[in-house]
This record gives C-alpha cells, sequence and structure tokens, in this order.
C-alpha cells in the first residue's frame, strides 16, 4: 500500500456555525479569537456583526449565520480571522461562528463535488466527512461576493 501523496493533503480549520459544520484551509487563517469587542458600524450590511483592531488593521466581522441564511444564535462567540484574495487585494476579514472544533488534514480525494441541484454555491469546494460529521469545505476567496467586500471596503 502507498503512502499518502503529501502534495494532495491539505489542512483545514474545522468550526460550526449554526447548526451546520464547515472547513477552511488553514493557509487563509490568520488568528482564531473570542469574540473581541466589536464596534457597531452605522448603517452596515445586516451581515456585518462589526469592526475591531487586529494588529493594526480595521477588520469587518462578517455573522457567518447571516451570511449563510441560518437562524442567527447568542452561541456566535469567536471569531476566525482570515485572509482573502479580492480584486488583486489581500483583505482581512473575521467569521463570526459558534465554535472552532479542530484542524484536521484533508486528501484532496477525499474532498467530494458540489452536486449540481439548481444551486451549486460558488463558495464551496465541496463536502467531505470529518469526525463522523458531513462537512462543508469552503472556497475562502469566493465567499463573501463583490457586493459583500464592497459593503466593507473603504472608498
Amino acid at each position: 500500500m502507498n503512502a499518502p501523496d503529501k502534495a494532495q493533503n491539505k489542512s483545514y480549520v474545522t468550526f460550526t456555525a449554526g447548526k451546520e459544520n464547515f472547513a477552511i484551509a488553514v493557509d487563509n487563517v490568520l488568528e482564531i479569537l473570542l469574540q473581541e469587542e466589536l464596534t457597531i458600524v452605522p448603517d452596515s450590511s445586516e451581515m456585518i456583526a462589526g469592526i475591531f483592531n487586529f494588529r493594526g488593521n480595521v477588520v469587518p466581522v462578517f455573522k457567518t449565520s447571516k451570511r449563510f441564511n441560518y437562524k442567527e444564535s447568542e452561541e456566535e462567540k469567536m471569531v476566525i480571522v482570515i485572509e482573502l484574495h479580492h480584486e488583486n487585494k489581500n483583505v482581512l476579514t473575521g467569521l463570526l461562528v459558534n465554535q472552532v472544533n479542530d484542524v484536521v488534514e484533508l486528501n484532496r480525494k477525499d474532498i467530494k463535488p458540489v452536486p449540481e441541484i439548481g444551486y451549486n454555491p460558488d463558495f464551496l469546494e465541496g463536502y467531505a466527512e470529518i469526525d463522523g460529521k458531513f462537512s462543508m469545505i469552503l472556497n475562502s476567496d469566493k465567499v463573501f461576493s463583490s457586493s459583500d467586500m464592497l459593503s466593507v471596503q473603504p472608498e
């Protein structure tokens, strides 16, 4: 039996939002924090929980429950700070989640494609079974649409 090909493996941070399980590539995760004291931005999108200072940068924090159309929960108490690549720029943002669970390594063959059933969100890389639970693998650069990002970018 051949050893797993390390080039085919990738590490992911697993987390829950609402009652669903997600994973995002470790390469894009800068830090995981307990919910910071957020500054509420007047007239911002309902997806924005607020902003906070992260290493001298103003970082918007998105409510994952709103982004993925889940019922908002008071259990959202952790922030995953990620770096997105948006229109040839690196953008820092935070994801407000219920809980960060673990870091796992997945082989590309373990990630199943998104089924085309009338709805095929391009922000998903696919699905995988992680610790016996079905998890959605996020494509971090496509989690937010251009209009989402424009709502938090300074003019």
